[in-house]
């Protein structure tokens, strides 16, 4: 998630690159997740080779790691296809086709606040030589705010396909569509009409969603023979102490409390990496030789029993501003500006409410990544500490899951 931000706002807006980042563990190994990537793979590569739309589906509960699936095999596939990214939102109005919007602008390389006339020049630029380029650009214009109209969803649906397939003609596309259990009938539609009529078209249409997606949607993907699903199953025993080894950097937990860790996180990677981070919180695991180190007593550290009580856990040992400054953020939604934050009041430079020093972890964790407040009022990113703040406009910012609802009900 990349989000634009300037000195001075008379609008929030999110914008999404084409860079797929997610939560912490996406900068360790991959663990557990060998065959699920491979079935990814296989398919990115069938819909290469037979230049054909593929739907491919994971499934998985919070915190079962379907983002850093994605992010894995996207980064695999490095810059041999054009990535498209579009998120369905749990709340709002009007947010139908918003993930389509946020796919659209980023394969125009455009943000929410650009002026309508540029938006609708890379548009016809992108279309141009095509048949129906006035047709598909009327209705996308509908879709990404500027320009009136009531297209039917068919039409619609019509006009994201054959976007998507002149975008495929010169270099293949994958198409991302998170957390479509919280999409509007009509995204799903639209994404099915393309997944059975794209034609001539390398279009890997990638979603992911929770089990209870397929309570409303049983036949996602029934009868197609270029679609396929998987449901990602907890980790084993092995791959939970193996990734808390990860995140520590090598470091390693004592084996009966990693065994406990391992337990009660039940195969959830969320839970295992909010755990250690509620260690290094309590000064339990240190940093030393550029890894974790385990001090203290680690014999009867207590585990919460399950992800909610864990964040929960984590929450209450934030201080008022902290809470505030999160809390603020949750309301606007997962993505959001920081100067929006600012603008709620709830902390004059929201860098203030978190001491990184001291609770480095809950700073990363909670929020996405450390982050600075310039005297410019730019906020930078510091994913990549070689990174000069000058030059950094963008952040890279996830926010976890499960944390969003738990503030939401906060």
């Amino acid at each position: 998630v990349s989000l634009v931000l300037a000195p001075h706002f008379s609008a929030l807006s999110v914008a999404r690159s084409t860079n797929y980042v997610t939560c912490g563990r996406c900068g360790t190994p991959l663990v557990g997740r060998e065959r699920e990537l491979e079935d990814l793979q296989r398919a990115f590569e069938r819909s290469v080779e037979d230049r054909t739309c593929m739907l491919f589906t994971v499934l998985g509960a919070a915190g079962a790691g379907k983002s850093r699936l994605v992010e894995e095999f996207l980064g695999g596939v490095g810059g041999s296809a054009q990535v498209l990214v579009g998120r369905c939102l749990p709340y709002g109005e009007g947010i139908t086709y918003w993930p389509v919007a946020q796919a659209v602008r980023a394969a125009m390389e455009l943000h929410d606040f650009d002026e309508p006339e540029e938006v609708r020049s890379r548009l016809d630029g992108i279309l141009a030589g095509d048949d129906h380029a006035d047709a598909i650009a009327a209705r996308l214009s509908e879709v990404l705010g500027i320009a009136e109209g009531h297209s039917a969803p068919e039409e619609t649906a019509w006009a994201i396909r054959r976007f998507l397939e002149i975008l495929a003609s010169e270099r293949p596309v994958i198409a991302v569509w998170e957390d479509v259990h919280w999409a509007e009938p009509a995204l799903l539609d639209a994404i099915d009409h393309v997944a059975d009529w794209a034609g001539d078209a390398p279009i890997l249409l990638l979603c992911t969603a929770r089990p209870e997606f397929l309570d409303s949607r049983p036949a996602w993907g029934a009868g197609k023979q270029r679609a396929s699903a998987l449901t990602l199953p907890p980790l084993a025993a092995d791959a939970s102490t193996q990734l808390i080894a990860n995140l520590l950097g090598g470091g390693r937990l004592p084996v009966d409390a990693a065994g406990r860790v391992a337990d009660a996180g039940g195969g959830n990677p969320l839970f295992v990496e909010q755990m250690v981070s509620m260690l290094i919180d309590d000064g339990l695991v240190v940093r030393e030789n550029g890894g974790w180190t385990p001090v203290g007593d680690l014999s009867s550290i207590a585990v919460p029993p399950s992800v909610a009580a864990l964040l929960a856990a984590r929450l209450e040992r934030l201080s008022d501003d902290e809470r505030r400054a999160i809390g603020s953020a949750s309301v606007i939604g997962k993505d959001f500006f920081v100067g929006a934050v600012r603008h709620q009041g709830a902390v004059t430079e929201p860098h203030e409410a978190f001491d990184v020093e001291r609770q480095p972890m809950v700073f990363e964790n909670a929020i996405g990544l450390y982050w600075r407040l310039e005297e410019s009022g730019l906020l930078f990113g510091m994913s990549n500490p070689d990174e000069a703040p000058g030059r950094a406009r963008e952040v890279d910012w996830p926010y976890l899951h499960a944390m969003e609802e738990r503030m939401h009900a906060w």
